[in-house]
């Protein structure tokens, strides 16, 4: 009867060990836990960037490293990966992450040439006893992945940008949206996901509106082009007053 309480107890410690997590990762609003796959669509000859918000959940600072490692696509693809400076290397770090404060300077870009999906594991890490080593806290998977595939790789005059970013009280969109979608609208989103503003956007021709960015509180939002029901391109603005 012993043995069995210990063998269950073991379990139950081994269990919440595993489950105890250092850091939360959300992706547009989305949170994720460690060994989840974060998936990000792309298309061929656009920029592709993914911003990432990461928050201290323990009650000490951790000196914090990030490194990853290509799992599946062409090896020679060029990765920019910043937190906190920017590198092509496959290691950042180290920044000092106290608890309960949210990090938003973690970005990793790339510049898909094919259609071909790329897939990182990114790791989250901090120095171990041992000099020069690194003891792994929690992984990430990213995957880059173009879902229409070579029809949606047509698509090269695609583009989406604002201007001033940061913004204070207004921001002008500039967009172009290729001629083979019928209908299309750029949408704000804020952290969590919500939908703030829609705005009908015109295809097949270079165009740009400007929004009122004087009412939002200060902080980071999404803006997507959505055609026939996609959301084939999102950047990130930030409001500061």
């Amino acid at each position: 009867m012993m043995k069995k309480t210990y063998l269950v107890l073991a379990m139950l410690l081994t269990v919440l060990g595993a489950s105890a997590q250092s850091f939360r990762m959300t992706y547009q609003g989305e949170e994720f836990v460690s060994n989840d796959t974060l998936k990000i669509e792309v298309v061929q000859g656009e920029e592709a960037k993914a911003y990432f918000f990461l928050t201290n959940i323990t009650e000490n600072p951790i000196d914090t490293y990030i490194s990853y490692e290509k799992t599946f696509g062409d090896e020679n693809t060029e990765i920019l990966m910043c937190f906190g400076n920017c590198t092509e290397g496959t290691f950042a770090g180290p920044v000092t992450l106290n608890p309960n404060e949210e990090f938003t300077e973690f970005d990793i870009a790339y510049y898909p040439a094919n259609t071909n999906t790329l897939i990182l594991k990114v790791n989250i890490m901090k120095a171990s006893a041992t000099e020069g080593e690194y003891e792994t806290l929690e992984s990430y998977y990213v995957k880059f992945y173009d879902e229409v595939g070579l029809e949606q790789a047509k698509a090269t005059n695609l583009s989406l940008s604002a201007y001033p970013n940061p913004a204070v009280n207004s921001a002008k969109l500039s967009y172009s949206i290729p001629a083979n979608y019928s209908e299309a609208e750029i949408s704000i989103r804020n952290m969590v996901g919500k939908t703030i503003q829609t705005i009908p956007a015109k295809v097949g021709v270079k165009s740009a509106v400007n929004i009122n960015t004087a009412e939002l509180a200060n902080g980071v939002y999404f803006y997507s082009i959505v055609a026939d029901g996609v959301t084939i391109s999102t950047k990130k603005l930030v409001v500061r007053h």
